[in-house]
């Protein structure tokens, strides 16, 4: 059940609990968001026009009704009512099916993954009701600010890459570097409670003073896996996460392995339509990639190039799946979408990025903080997995015994400003 606690397991997260991210979300960052939107759709409603026509005007006028309606069933805990798009489709079915299984639930008292993936989709259906504006991405203007406010720590890192991209040995410490790079991106999230949004200043050069931040760290083993027990390049499954730095980061990190031939080829897996704010959907990764390939920045340019040309000759691929962005749990992923299941286990290894992924592997239970991860993943393995995420969210695993209480009584709101963080491996 998505909704309420499954038997055997921990109950889930609820935004009844103040303190949480679950709370917070609903009472502060879910209005903001709104806010946010409605902001930029008046301030953009004469370019919207143009671009358009006449008729996007109507659109926005009826996009800021609605989303004013959302705000006040936040304000107001109202039930979660049916999803209701322009037109039915088995998408929609999936999402009401599960309110009708759940009876009623309230914006604070329902499970905390299906609240919080229901909010992002009572927005995606207000604009199917739209004439011009079905496949406007509402957070596409967050998404390049955060891009190019990023630009400086891009550079470096991408200058340390470039001093190695060349060498057809694979680095143990270079690699190792450039996962906890990725690592560390991820804290540039424009919808996380962390409040990061971009990157500024030397991610490399910073990396030291980060590893005792990294509170479970099964890297060794992760790389002992790359570099000794795999002598021939490996096809990686990607889950990516978040526009920005943290996108150029993973591209980083990817072509790195590409080039040692650790990887031989990578799919990225992305999402289907504007999610959480910053997720990162094929227009986006195309928008990164020719954004780098146009720009005057020689680092960015040949950047662009490689990268460019990764994608032509299939050696990195994209992947959108609707099951992303649906509420489920990964653990469901075999039963509710085979297909996919079956792709990701034809990699030897599946990254699993970001805070929401990690909410998804776990269900958003209230796991005990020393649970082993793979207990936690109850059952999703389709091949050898990695797990990388900062911590800006109340579910966590893989702790030493008794360090997350520790935490928890001397760190009041540890594990929601990103400070921590988890590099976590199951095979």
């Amino acid at each position: 059940m998505e909704g309420c606690k499954t038997a055997g397991l921990p109950p889930p997260w609820t935004a009844t609990q103040e303190g949480t991210e679950a709370y917070e979300a609903i009472n502060e960052r879910f209005p903001i968001i709104l806010d946010d939107i409605i902001k930029n759709l008046d301030e953009n409603k004469q370019a919207l026009a143009t671009k358009y026509s006449e008729g996007a005007l109507d659109d926005v006028s009826f996009v800021i009704e609605k989303l004013g309606e959302l705000k006040k069933e936040l304000a107001t805990d109202s039930t979660l009512t049916p999803v209701k798009d322009d037109v039915p489709s088995a998408n929609v079915s999936i999402w009401n099916n599960i309110l009708k299984e759940e009876g009623e639930l309230h914006w604070t008292t329902g499970a905390w993954l299906f609240v919080e993936c229901y909010f992002y989709r009572r927005i995606y259906s207000v604009f199917t009701h739209t004439k011009l504006l079905k496949d406007f991405d509402y957070f596409a203007s967050q998404k390049i600010e955060a891009w190019h406010s990023s630009s400086g720590s891009m550079k470096i890192l991408g200058e340390y890459l470039l001093k190695f991209v060349e060498v057809s040995t694979v680095d143990r410490a270079s690699l190792g570097k450039l996962f906890e790079a990725c690592l560390w991106s991820n804290q540039c999230d424009l919808d996380g409670a962390s409040k990061i949004e971009s990157s500024s200043g030397d991610p490399i050069a910073r990396l030291d003073k980060q590893r005792e931040f990294i509170i479970a760290n099964h890297l060794d083993a992760i790389l002992d896996f790359l570099t000794v027990q795999h002598t021939q390049p490996i096809h990686i499954e990607y889950v990516i996460d978040n526009m920005g730095f943290e996108l150029f980061a993973d591209l980083c990190l990817a072509d790195y392995m590409c080039s040692v031939a650790v990887a031989g080829s990578i799919t990225f897996n992305i999402k289907a339509m504007p999610w959480f704010v910053s997720d990162v959907m094929s227009a986006d990764f195309n928008w990164a990639l020719d954004s780098l390939n146009s720009s005057t920045c020689p680092v960015f340019n040949k950047l662009g190039k490689r990268w460019r040309k990764y994608v032509d000759d299939g050696t990195w691929t994209i992947r959108t799946e609707q099951f992303w962005t649906l509420p489920h749990d990964y653990s469901k992923m075999k039963a509710t979408d085979p297909q996919l299941y079956s792709n990701l286990s034809k990699g030897e290894l599946v990254i699993v990025k970001g805070d929401l992924s990690f909410m998804k592997l776990m269900d958003v239970l209230m796991w005990a903080p020393d649970t082993i991860f793979k207990t936690g993943l109850r059952g999703f393995q389709p091949a050898p997995l990695v797990s990388i995420r900062t911590v800006k969210s109340d579910v966590v695993v893989g702790l030493p015994a008794g360090l997350g209480e520790q935490f928890d009584k001397e760190k009041p709101g540890w594990r929601l400003r990103g400070d921590y963080a988890l590099i976590l491996f199951s095979k």
